[in-house]
């Protein structure tokens, strides 16, 4: 009993990425959420619990952004993120390096 739990947790403990089926539902959601003068360059996914997703947004900026423009266009995002899968308990956005 004990090596079949620590096997099916194992990827837990390493902290895997999502599932690709759950990775591909939260990428579809971000990229319809983006605004156009907003570059999605990549998403990365950190499953941090059977029930719990960390997702990070690295993005680019195509015109600069007010901050009430970028408070919006993250809001808009991050809820697309939670509705797309329940596991998602938080998103964060990283600028892509230069």
């Amino acid at each position: 009993m004990a090596f079949f739990l620590a096997n099916k947790t194992r990827s837990l403990i390493a902290g895997e990425a999502a599932a690709p089926s759950a990775e591909q539902r939260i990428r579809a959601a971000v990229d319809a959420a983006a605004p156009e003068a907003l570059i999605v360059r990549d998403m990365l996914t950190l499953q941090l619990g059977p029930r719990t997703i960390l997702v990070v947004v690295v993005f680019d900026l195509r015109t600069p952004f007010t901050t009430a423009q970028w408070r919006a266009a993250t809001a808009h995002m991050t809820q697309a993120c939670l509705r797309s899968d329940a596991r998602v308990s938080q998103v964060s956005f990283q600028p892509a390096p230069a």
